[in-house]
């Protein structure tokens, strides 16, 4: 079957889909059938043989000795052989009962063999089978029912197999040609089914002189330019090309001139009537017998419809990515907006949790809020991430990382999120990996969080180091999948059913983010399950890498006691994250704006000033600036805190002078590995 790649090579074209589209059928009247387009289902098109007359626009390269195995002499038919010959056809001609009658070199480098004419019917002996493999009979096949029904058919395709066992899908568009009686006429002489290829076609055939001049001018052209062959022929072809395309001319003509043809040229030429004409234009040299140049043949295809709805779609395009970006932008502000209130009820409750609480019914609200935000800031966080990674702005910051012990933290963070009574278990070996330690997490948690909503009471984290990578397998004993739902997992928003005993979590995004984080890593995930109510096992495998120069874990402490200025407009956030700091023994300062901080930084002399960006008046990147130039403000450790977690607002808050950007809500143990630099 011969496919796209020997398509693109044979007609040493770029553009494949711009071929294809300017084939066309073509209609004629003095013979029985006529195709005119064949294509491989690959996309690739190819010359096939039908019952009458068969004009293939499928093999773009002129057509060469075609007179080679006809009955009559094609010598004998001067211009319209010639013009013939410069088409990038393929032709076969039958009689009424479908015997082949004549054909070219073409048809014969397509079908394998020369057909025997006179014998032979339009089938070249062939086997035809219908697309699902199952043989076709001759009879039911669309050219045998086009000649026998007097009817085009079109839309059938089928699958031919050459004498060598070689198969090739085709799409024939068969029509029969009729008498002024309605009858389905044979082939009369070879003048005429040339002569009626030429005129029945959609498309404008027009052949002129090396200087230009009209020589013959089918209907397919007085179609499309108004004019009738009479108002055409002898006149200059600058009849139909505007002033301003007139050096287009000069370049055809030099091309043809020197044996080339100009193929699949998109200009605009002007009709009688003055409208402007979208066109495809291909243009090929006429030669005479001994090969000599002696004039050209054009072939003009009316793309304005194409036009039209290639600027309709360019025009959707723009709106499409308007409001793309009007989704970034909201789904970015709706984060922000949720975070400012998260950040405030996280630090309380941090604080909280910190303090020795009498009350048994704070000690009991205290850890289902701190669970609840923690919920909700992941949801948020996984919106973004979705959001960022389909449009191509996440960018990781990979660093060594060792998977099992990274993965005993990420588990010990999670823990306060799980329901009662639920295990989770980590095993296994040392396995290094060159992962973003923010994006890994995220991964295992989402695994995690998936494992406990679908009823897994004891949950294993494994981890291993195999010769093709490191993986990560978490393995429950809950529901398990339905068949019907494994192929589609890790698509956006598909969540199963959850156990009755069970509230429905999350937006069904978790299982997406982790497969494209994985991708993004360049690793893998799967799912393995049984079925129903057997558990399931989700493997992440990731490259293995170098262990780091220094194997010691980082650990989240604050080596010591810091002068803190907290920076915040929004008062709950700014009193609780004073409450917090001092509780753990730091000296703070506050400010609710920017003038009033660089005065207390010029005063306080902090070590650490926590800044929150999106400050009324002066915001906090203009803060930053400023605050570098203030006396001993280069050693003084700015963050920046905020809403906003976009590589672009990271980079913003470098340039402007922050050591760190922190994503609200933020919690202690963040402020505390921020403190000692990890």
């Amino acid at each position: 079957m011969l496919g796209i790649d020997w398509f693109a090579r044979s007609h040493k074209c770029r553009n494949l889909r711009c071929r294809i589209g300017r084939f066309n059928r073509v209609r004629c009247r003095d013979s029985a059938i006529v195709v005119v387009r064949t294509m491989t289902c690959d996309g690739g098109c190819h010359g096939f043989r039908m019952p009458a007359m068969k004009f293939e626009r499928d093999l773009p390269f002129p057509v060469s000795s075609m007179g080679q195995y006809a009955t009559e002499p094609f010598d004998r038919l001067g211009g319209m052989r010639a013009i013939l010959e410069a088409l990038p056809a393929a032709i076969y001609t039958t009689d009424a009962e479908g015997r082949i009658t004549s054909f070219n070199d073409e048809a014969v480098r397509f079908s394998g063999r020369v057909p025997q004419l006179g014998s032979d019917s339009w089938c070249v002996t062939w086997k035809l089978y219908y697309p699902d493999g199952t043989p076709l009979p001759h009879d039911q096949c669309p050219m045998a029912v086009a000649l026998r029904e007097g009817r085009p058919v079109r839309g059938v395709s089928a699958i031919a197999e050459r004498p060598d066992g070689t198969r090739v899908h085709f799409m024939p568009y068969p029509t029969p040609i009729k008498d002024a009686n309605g009858k389905v006429i044979g082939a009369v002489k070879t003048q005429a089914r040339l002569a009626a290829i030429v005129e029945q076609s959609d498309d404008a055939i027009v052949s002129k002189s090396l200087d230009g001049v009209i020589q013959t001018w089918n209907r397919g052209a007085e179609r499309m330019f108004g004019y009738c062959a009479e108002d055409a022929v002898g006149r200059h072809i600058t009849l139909i090309i505007p002033e301003e395309r007139r050096a287009e001319e000069d370049m055809v003509l030099a091309k043809v001139r020197s044996g080339e043809t100009v193929d699949h040229f998109e200009t605009v030429r002007r009709a009688k009537d003055g409208r402007l004409i979208d066109i495809s234009l291909t243009v090929s040299p006429i030669r005479e017998a001994q090969g000599r140049v002696i004039g050209a043949s054009k072939i003009a295809r009316d793309i304005t419809e194409r036009k039209r709805l290639d600027a309709e779609l360019y025009a959707l395009v723009g709106k499409l990515r308007e409001a793309d970006i009007r989704k970034d932008e909201f789904i970015a502000m709706l984060a922000h907006e949720l975070r400012n209130p998260l950040s405030a009820i996280a630090v309380a409750t941090d604080l909280l949790t910190r303090s020795k609480l009498e009350d048994r019914k704070a000690r009991f609200s205290v850890p289902a809020i701190e669970r609840q935000v923690r919920q909700l800031r992941r949801l948020v966080d996984d919106l973004l991430n979705v959001a960022r990674i389909t449009s191509g702005k996440l960018t990781l910051r990979k660093e060594p990382l060792e998977l099992r012990d990274f993965a005993e933290r990420a588990v010990g963070d999670y823990r306060a999120l799980v329901p009662k009574g639920t295990s989770i278990v980590v095993a296994g070996a040392e396995a290094w990996v060159d992962a973003d330690p923010v994006r890994l997490k995220q991964m295992i948690e989402n695994l995690l969080d998936n494992a406990t909503k679908y009823g897994g009471s004891n949950i294993t984290v494994t981890v291993s180091a195999e010769e093709r990578g490191a993986r990560l397998a978490v393995q429950d004993d809950g529901q398990g999948i339905a068949p019907d739902l494994q192929a589609q997992l890790f698509q956006p928003f598909v969540q199963g059913a959850q156990p009755a005993d069970r509230e429905q979590r999350g937006l069904g995004l978790g299982l997406a983010l982790v497969e494209r984080l994985v991708s993004l890593h360049g690793g893998s995930v799967a799912a393995a399950s049984d079925g129903l109510g057997k558990g399931s096992t989700f493997t992440i495998s990731l490259p293995l890498a170098k262990p780091a120069a220094s194997a010691e874990r980082r650990k989240a402490q604050v080596a010591s006691k810091h002068r803190v200025l907290v920076v915040e407009d929004e008062a709950d956030s700014r009193e609780c994250l004073k409450l917090l700091l001092e509780t753990e023994g730091h000296e703070v300062a506050l400010s609710d704006n920017a003038a009033a901080a660089l005065e207390e930084i010029a005063r306080f002399r902090p070590d650490i000033a926590l800044v929150d960006v999106g400050l009324p008046g002066m915001d906090g990147y203009e803060l930053a600036r400023r605050a570098r130039t203030l006396p001993g403000g280069k050693k003084l450790k700015l963050i920046a805190i905020t809403g906003f977690g976009g590589d672009k607002h990271r980079a913003r808050a470098k340039r402007a002078g922050f050591d760190m950007h922190v994503v609200k809500p933020i919690s202690y143990e963040q402020l505390a590995r921020v403190f000692s630099g990890g």
